[in-house]
């Protein structure tokens, strides 16, 4: 009978290494940059990386087809962050290596990373009236409110705040805002109305400043700068007021112009008589 050779297996300390570097897929580590969040996976020879359920195909080093345990393979993949990576503050990732040696069953080792993303929550808000000017009170003033977003997170809890500088009273209504969040670069309008009250004719203008609120993410509380507006009033309106500054001060100046004229004439009438005649001193 025809003899045959014993076949030829690798030494236990071989497929030791295949099933070792397998095992020793040791780092993820994320270089991001603008808009996108790049993985790098430093794995063992042959295997699959898996970023965000998105399977990465590696290579295996190497030649020969000698299946030889190498020191391993870097793999890489491309993230595009999206604005709810941005909200929740952090990109958190896992990678799995796999593996299959020449011997023994599949082998698998991941590896976790975070990329921190910096969250600078702002706001701005600018106030106009539609009227630039009043006449009588009763008078409506009709305030708009454009708040926006100038952050890189979405802000909930949009709100107005209006403060009114004496004399004028609280607003007759809002401020109301249509929305209650807004995402980075948005805009919205709130709106307010002012009644003018009789105070107001007296002082000459109404005067008052808003700032917007919001809440971040992280629940942290969001506040703008202030914005200021004037609205005023006109002087005929003022002449007309009953009691008002400028009318005191016009009614307070023909009077001493009454007094300068008596006085005038009764020195003219000590000094001339009545017939006109110029008397003796």
């Amino acid at each position: 009978m025809p003899s045959h050779a014993a076949p030829t297996r690798r030494p236990w300390s071989r497929r030791l290494a295949v099933v070792v570097v397998l095992l020793a897929a040791t780092s993820l580590s994320f270089a991001p940059s603008a808009g996108a969040a790049t993985p790098t996976f430093g794995l063992g020879a042959g295997f699959d990386g898996t970023k965000q359920g998105t399977s990465q195909a590696c290579p295996i080093t190497g030649s020969g087809g000698d299946n030889t345990a190498h020191d391993g393979v870097v793999c890489t993949g491309s993230y595009t962050v999206t604005q709810a990576d941005i909200d929740n503050g952090s990109i958190d990732d896992t990678a799995t290596a796999t593996g299959t040696p020449h011997v023994g069953s599949a082998v698998s080792a991941t590896s976790s990373a975070s990329v921190t993303a910096t969250q600078s929550p702002a706001l701005t808000v600018v106030k106009s009236a539609a009227q630039q000017s009043v006449t009588a009170a009763g008078d409506v003033v009709d305030y708009s409110f454009v708040v926006t977003n100038t952050g890189n997170v979405t802000l909930d809890a949009i709100s107005v705040v209006d403060a009114q500088t004496s004399p004028a009273a609280a607003l007759t209504s809002g401020p109301t805002c249509p929305q209650n969040a807004l995402s980075p670069g948005t805009s919205e309008t709130c709106t307010a109305t002012y009644t003018v009250s009789a105070a107001d004719i007296a002082h000459g203008s109404i005067s008052d400043s808003a700032f917007a609120l919001g809440t971040a993410p992280d629940g942290d509380p969001v506040t703008s700068g202030s914005s200021a507006l004037t609205v005023r009033v006109e002087p005929a309106a003022r002449l007309a007021t009953t009691g008002s500054p400028l009318l005191s001060e016009a009614g307070y100046a023909v009077g001493l112009l009454v007094l300068g004229a008596l006085f005038l004439a009764a020195g003219a009438r000590r000094r001339y008589g009545p017939a006109g005649r110029e008397n003796d001193v």
